[in-house]
């Protein structure tokens, strides 16, 4: 899954007294992403904990994953303990980072382009913008990230569509499937304790 983020968006946020806009925002991490990739793609950084963690530390700011997170749990959520939620939130994030951390290692871009923010898409405190990577193949693959702008006015990810694939969707669609089947079926523990990105509701 390609994903942008970045422990530049501080040093973005800190250049002005207004918050970056959200695709100045994505420029910016673009640009840090691809130098975190450049400095370990020569190891062997799928045993490398120093590799995950860099790669956690580098979505922390830029991914809301609660409010993923609680979109993904859908009506669920409400039906969810406390405790539920903050389980399901760390266990997304956590199988988040390992899927993303293991796509970096594989991923070999010839040019990575933030596309102009239309007014269009931008309407209060959300926001869509628009990225096109070039592959090694030559084909461009285009994204889309959907952006909230939080309380403190800094602009996060709230969905991503890569390649006309709908993330959020696709994650909501295998909770309930998770729900409504399997060992697991109406027991949000037992899905949450089954849950990977690779591999949501253990089936």
């Amino acid at each position: 899954m390609l994903l942008f983020a970045g422990t530049a968006l501080a040093h973005a946020a800190g250049t002005d007294d207004a918050a970056p806009a959200p695709d100045e925002i994505v420029r910016v991490v673009a640009d840090d992403i691809l130098e975190l990739i450049q400095s370990y793609q020569n190891e062997d950084a799928r045993e490398s904990a120093s590799y995950y963690e860099s790669v956690d530390a580098t979505m922390s700011e830029f991914i809301d994953y609660r409010a993923i997170a609680r979109a993904v749990m859908a009506r669920h959520w409400s039906d969810a303990s406390i405790e539920q939620r903050e389980r399901f939130v760390q266990v997304f994030r956590d199988g988040l980072v390992r899927t993303y951390a293991r796509a970096l290692l594989e991923f070999e871009q010839e040019k990575v382009a933030v596309l102009p923010l239309l007014p269009e898409h931008r309407r209060g405190k959300r926001a869509l913008v628009r990225m096109e990577i070039t592959g090694g193949n030559g084909r461009v693959y285009p994204l889309q990230y959907s952006m909230g702008q939080g309380d403190d006015g800094v602009w996060r990810v709230r969905n991503v569509i890569v390649d006309g694939v709908n993330l959020g969707l696709t994650y909501r669609n295998q909770f309930a499937s998770a729900m409504q089947s399997g060992d697991a079926r109406g027991d949000i523990d037992a899905v949450i304790d089954a849950w990977t990105l690779d591999n949501p509701g253990g089936d």
